[in-house]
């Protein structure tokens, strides 16, 4: 039996949510009434799903979930959808995409048209959009020579001396290779570079900011592999030495699907018909090891563009759903006479329910949405509203059972709930006391 609020909204993601998120590119021309039951849909759910009475707001109820309002859902599913379809040169809205692209478009509600105004904006060009994946057989890739040998050094329980000295012990068995290093580089939104040597030569170029680090990590490994297949060095023996365990990891997948890892893999394959040994490592970061520390400072003061612009499908919709949570935030931070706003001054989820069962849980959702049977019930039986039955003097609300109301000052003083707050706060010692308050009070079946 499921129980918790969380657990309910992964039933709701599974069951409802999926449902309308596969239909929703085609949504964006229905009629106001027709959408309006598929946010019926949703908002009851939501509803059902954190316990929340009928006569609370819709904006509380999104919030509280921690669940995108159906209006940025729809517009982040579209985006993600058009995304893709433009990294697809088969899929039909090819043309479609290739002709909004030519235009400039004000204040248009076509999905396809704010997605073409926002990329603009970006200053992206989506003939950069990585494509056609590479298709080679990958049985002819050879098995991928990575030294995975420091990760049994982690940071957390090893000094950085103590792994410096196990990395020279490794290095001393690679005497015959050309040594190269690379890193990648990301400063929030602010700046994205990434570097690489080969033999002590440096190179650092400067990228989208819209590119994630995995992706930076991941063209200085490429960037690298194009420098070396046009070397002219009698040596043909490389180590590759990275700092980014997921970028070997994913390198180290020869049947991974992701565009700039099949590139590695089309280029390392080139490599090995001409003779050359690729070899790559694991090295931990900031630990002293000279090469990693220079290409680690190179990076983050590129400034330089790669001579090839690389934008991954994966990134784009990054972008776009920070996006469109960011205007979420806004808009949320915008409520400040919502009763919720009180307690939830962001729209991430709460991260300490797990204690609480599902009977309480629902009480301190409504507690922090503000509505309950005992102070709202007069909306629904049609009667003004009612005094608080303890003071019998103030408009009977959440905030004065909790907080303000003179006869339960005694009882509030003995929880050591403090008085000025006006908050219930993401703390399970915290949320106990007001459990406690209502248990004591006899409220406890009245919220």
């Amino acid at each position: 039996m499921l129980q918790g609020v969380l657990k309910t909204i992964h039933l709701y993601k599974s069951l409802i949510r999926s449902k309308i998120d596969y239909g929703s590119p085609c949504f964006t021309k229905i009629s106001n009434k027709t959408a309006n039951i598929l946010k019926t849909v949703q908002n009851s759910s939501l509803r059902i799903c954190i316990g929340a009475l009928y006569s609370s707001p819709i904006d509380s109820i999104y919030c509280e979930a921690a669940e995108l309002p159906s209006d940025f859902r729809k517009s982040l599913v579209a985006n993600k959808f058009i995304t893709s379809a433009s990294a697809n040169p088969s899929h039909p809205l090819q043309n479609l995409i290739s002709i909004f692209s030519l235009h400039h478009f004000q204040q248009n509600d076509n999905p396809l048209a704010k997605f073409i105004s926002e990329i603009k904006n970006l200053e992206i060009d989506l003939k950069n959009l990585i494509q056609k994946p590479i298709t080679y057989p990958p049985w002819l890739l050879k098995p991928l020579q990575i030294d995975f040998q420091l990760r049994n050094y982690p940071k957390r329980n090893h000094s950085p001396l103590e792994i410096k000295s196990h990395y020279l012990e490794l290095i001393s068995n690679y005497t015959e290779c050309n040594l190269c290093f690379t890193d990648g580089s990301k400063i929030s939104n602010l700046h994205t570079g990434y570097a690489f040597s080969i033999n002590e030569k440096i190179f650092n170029f400067k990228i989208h900011e819209v590119s994630s680090i995995f992706t930076a990590e991941l063209l200085a490994i490429y960037h690298c592999l194009l420098n070396i297949s046009t070397t002219q060095l009698e040596n043909k023996n490389f180590l590759i030495l990275s700092d980014s365990l997921s970028s070997l990891i994913s390198i180290q997948n020869i049947f991974s699907d992701h565009p700039i890892v099949q590139n590695i893999h089309k280029i390392l394959l080139d490599l090995q018909n001409s003779n050359h040994t690729i070899h790559l490592m694991y090295t931990p970061s900031h630990v002293g090891i000279e090469g990693n520390e220079i290409v680690d400072t190179y990076a983050k003061s590129a400034t330089i563009p790669p001579p090839f612009t690389i934008f991954t499908p994966d990134d784009i919709k990054s972008f776009f759903k920070q996006n469109t949570h960011s205007k979420w935030q806004n808009f949320w931070s915008s409520q400040t006479s919502n009763k919720l706003f009180q307690h939830k001054k962001t729209i991430y989820p709460w991260k300490n329910l797990n204690h609480l069962n599902r009977r309480e849980e629902i009480i301190i959702t409504r507690l922090r949405i503000g509505h309950s049977k005992i102070t709202h019930n007069h909306l629904y039986q049609k009667i003004p509203k009612p005094p608080c039955q303890f003071c019998e003097n103030e408009p009977i609300s959440i905030q004065h059972l909790l907080f303000t109301c003179p006869k339960l000052q005694q009882t509030r003083l003995s929880l050591q709930i403090d008085p000025n707050s006006m908050t219930i706060p993401d703390n399970p010692s915290e949320i106990q006391k007001f459990i406690t308050l209502l248990k004591s009070t006899n409220l406890i079946n009245q919220i």
